[in-house]
This record gives C-alpha cells, sequence and structure tokens, in this order.
C-alpha cells in the first residue's frame, strides 16, 4: 500500500464555509454513504474504495480501516448532512505527489460542494506538507468528473492507468503545486 499522511497532520474537522464542512469518515457514516451508492449506482464504477461493496458492514469495517492507515478520507457534510465524499492518498506515481477522489449524491449535486471540499483539501495538504502535485483518474466518459478538475485547475494528461479493481481505464489529470517541481 501507498505510504499516506501521518496524523495528526490533517484535522478531524475542516471548515470550508457557513453551512458546509468536511469530516473524518467514522463507520456509523457507512449507512449514509450505502444510500448514496443505491442512489447512484455507477459511483460503485468509478470510485475504487467503494466498488466491491455490498453491505453497510463492508462499508463500516473498510472505513475503520482509513484511519489505521492512517489515509484521510473525509464526508462532505452540508447542512448537517453527509452529502459526498473526498479521500486523499499519496501518489503512486510522485513521492511528493498525492492523488485524490471523490463522489456526490446525486440530490447534492450541481451545488458546488465537491469543488469546494477538493480545493479546501488540497489548501490545508499544500499547508502542512511539501506538495509537489495533486492528481485524479478519470474515466474518458465520466464529464461531470472531468468538469470538477478543469474548475480546479487540473489538467488532462495523455496518460491513461488501468485500475485494476473497477477493470477500467482512467485518465490521468494533474494539478502542479506552484513553486513545487
Amino acid at each position: 500500500m501507498a505510504e499516506t499522511l501521518v496524523d495528526p497532520v490533517l484535522p478531524r474537522i475542516v471548515p470550508v464555509e457557513n453551512d458546509l464542512h468536511l469530516r473524518r469518515l467514522q463507520p456509523v457514516d457507512a449507512h449514509r454513504i450505502f444510500e448514496i451508492l443505491r442512489a447512484d449506482p455507477e459511483i460503485k464504477t468509478r470510485v475504487t474504495w467503494v466498488s466491491g461493496h455490498n453491505s453497510v458492514g463492508d462499508l463500516q469495517d473498510t472505513i475503520e480501516g482509513f484511519d489505521r492507515r492512517q489515509s484521510p478520507r473525509y464526508g462532505i457534510i452540508a447542512q448537517e448532512e453527509l452529502v459526498g465524499y473526498v479521500g486523499l492518498f499519496r501518489s503512486p506515481i510522485s513521492s511528493t505527489g498525492y492523488d485524490m477522489g471523490y463522489f456526490c449524491d446525486p440530490a447534492a449535486r450541481g451545488r458546488g460542494y465537491v469543488p469546494k471540499a477538493v480545493a479546501t483539501l488540497m489548501a490545508l495538504t499544500q499547508s502542512s506538507e511539501r506538495v509537489s502535485s495533486f492528481g485524479l483518474n478519470i474515466a474518458d466518459d465520466n464529464i461531470a468528473s472531468q468538469a470538477v478538475a478543469s474548475k480546479l485547475g487540473f489538467v488532462r494528461t495523455d496518460v491513461v492507468i488501468r485500475d485494476m479493481v473497477l477493470d477500467c481505464d482512467e485518465r490521468r489529470y494533474e494539478r502542479v503545486v506552484d513553486g513545487q517541481n
């Protein structure tokens, strides 16, 4: 497994704006995440860590493992309800880079929650770690995720990576951090 951030570098709760914040995922969140996955089953074909989960119990076990592995995964909380997810982990491509992933409840899409959450997590990481770049791996047919990446200044690359868990090809999007290389 790739090296991850070390606690307590990133806090458990991260304010974003007004009624929007990030909170480290907890096993109790598995119920709400399972509801989101039922609302949009396609998420399981796009996000590796939820792909094989068919029960709340499976999700709870995985979420418990995030803190044990010191892999910061956050719930996006809007008006006190979990509406999505954003995660951060060491890039397998760069020793000073981080990769990210995200998803959002279909009922909460279009409100800017994911771009705000990702931007906040990137800024927080840059303030506490030496970071050269952030990366996203996105399937070519995932137009909504590509729009989020573009909005956040990620650039589409020619690199295509095979996700062995999802059994699909994903294109690499990168955002180089100013002053770091």
